[in-house]
């Protein structure tokens, strides 16, 4: 029997396995160890998936076929179906296609569990963004809705700020270097705004200074999801990639750490805190950043 995966032949060489079952553990099991995961099976061009017979005895079987993916691309994958999803949600709504809105509908269930595990989040909790998109699409009714319902404008709300958010998702991972040179720019104006945040608290500005923290929290997020991808992508390595005298990892974990008191501090007032987090933790830190960023732009622009 030979063996292909992603279309390259390899030498696995079979032990005890008689049967197909054994043989697709075993080539799992060795793709795992490498950090793929099998997501198509064909043998003699017939679907594992489609209802064979695990019980297939091994020299039946002239030919097997597997495509592989590692989480990363898996994640990409995801990533463009939940896009295509949520815009064709948002296409048919405003062009009223109800039948596609039913079919819509019906994978809503499925659609949803894989943007809570995109978000991190657990399906069955009531502050999550899929359940509650979920529940807004189970009581949506394709046959009857009006478009100045507020039920309808809601959902299109939710839909169109989604996708809003998955179409940011996809620029990360297919053009990071340009996203990275965006975000650059952006934490320089946010570095700015940092700069200011304690003259605002002083004249009253408490929301002004609390959007410029939220900018900031955000736009560090974002650096770090880019930072995966180019990682992912072999644009840096991983060992070499230290700010302040840190590894990447350990230098945002304490960033997060910081961020974390300082909106303690804005929930409890503490301007003198906040003061001191913004001008001796978080300033030096963003400028190191900054920069170590820019020499990651210049080595990937020459």
């Amino acid at each position: 029997m030979n063996i292909y995966i992603n279309e390259q032949q390899i030498d696995f060489k079979l032990e005890n396995e008689t049967v197909l079952r054994e043989v697709i553990a075993g080539l799992d099991s060795w793709a795992g160890e490498s950090g793929y995961h099998m997501q198509e099976i064909f043998f003699d061009d017939k679907d594992y998936f489609e209802g064979s017979n695990d019980e297939t005895p091994v020299e039946s079987i002239k030919e097997l076929r597997v495509t592989a993916k590692n989480s990363f691309q898996i994640h990409q994958d995801n990533l463009q179906l939940l896009y295509q999803y949520v815009s064709l949600f948002v296409k048919s709504l405003e062009g009223g296609n109800k039948k596609l809105l039913d079919e819509l509908k019906e994978n809503a269930e499925p659609v949803t569990g894989l943007l809570a595990d995109f978000l991190g989040e657990k399906i069955d909790s009531e502050d999550a963004v899929s359940a509650g998109l979920l529940t807004n699409i189970n009581l949506f009714d394709p046959e009857t809705y009006q478009t100045d319902d507020e039920h309808f404008i809601t959902l299109v709300r939710q839909l169109t700020g989604l996708k809003i958010i998955l179409n940011e998702r996809i620029s990360e991972l297919s053009d990071p270097i340009g996203e990275l040179g965006k975000t650059v720019k952006a934490l320089k104006l946010s570095q700015e705004e940092i700069n200011n945040i304690s003259v605002l608290l002083q004249t009253g500005k408490d929301r002004e200074a609390l959007n410029s923290i939220i900018r900031f929290s955000e736009l560090s997020q974002k650096t770090l999801r880019l930072y995966q991808v180019l990682k992912n992508t072999g644009y840096v390595n991983l060992e070499e990639l230290v700010v302040d005298g840190k590894k990447f990892s350990e230098y945002y974990l304490d960033l997060n750490g910081i961020l974390s008191e300082l909106l303690e501090a804005f929930t409890a007032n503490d301007s003198v805190l906040i003061g001191d987090l913004l001008e001796y933790e978080i300033a030096p830190r963003l400028e190191s950043l900054t920069t170590v960023l820019e020499e990651i732009l210049k080595e990937n622009q020459q």
